[in-house]
């Protein structure tokens, strides 16, 4: 009789384990869940300032040059950006 409470006794702390672990998982995943919901949001907020830095360098351009040229100034400007990016998250990786 002894055997069968100590296996029953095992089995109920496996059990509470299991419990505990799930909570506190489930605790990760919302935080995990949050951070992710606040990347994206930064990530449109980026995205919107950079448009807004690019529109405005063009129309800066475009007051003294031409505009097919100052098109062609803002494209490299982006390209340049990009590449920046790039290389920061190259670096991120490694």
């Amino acid at each position: 009789m002894r055997i069968l409470n100590i296996i029953f006794d095992i089995f109920t702390i496996f059990f509470n384990l299991i419990a505990v672990e799930s909570k506190i998982i489930r605790k990760l995943i919302e935080r995990m869940t949050l951070a992710f919901v606040f990347i994206g949001l930064a990530f449109l907020l980026f995205l919107a300032a950079a448009f807004f830095f690019l529109s405005g360098a063009y129309q800066y351009f475009a007051m003294y040059m031409h505009h097919a040229f100052a098109a062609m100034l803002v494209s490299i400007l982006s390209i340049v950006l990009a590449l920046i990016f790039i290389g920061i998250a190259k670096l991120q990786i490694k």
